[in-house]
């Protein structure tokens, strides 16, 4: 079965680490972009994916609601 980018090539440690910004949110950035790209391009039909998606769905469905209802307060900085 197909799996989606393990590795990222983009960005080195270097170019991480000197780059203005948080390193992890760059990187974090990076491996989110890789995998909608492999997605978009490969993983959308997968049976497997479609039952995760159905999962997600639920869980931001319901975060969405609880957010605009005001039960969540803003979302947190960056920890790193």
């Amino acid at each position: 079965m197909p799996r989606g980018p393990s590795v990222l090539t983009l960005c080195s440690a270097a170019d991480l680490l000197t780059a203005p910004g948080c390193p992890v949110c760059r990187y974090a950035t990076e491996a989110s972009d890789r995998y909608l790209g492999w997605f978009a391009l490969e993983g959308h039909a997968q049976s497997a994916t479609i039952t995760r998606l159905t999962a997600v769905y639920r869980y931001v469905v319901t975060a969405a609601g609880d957010r605009l209802a005001g039960r969540h307060g803003p979302p947190a900085a960056c920890p790193a």
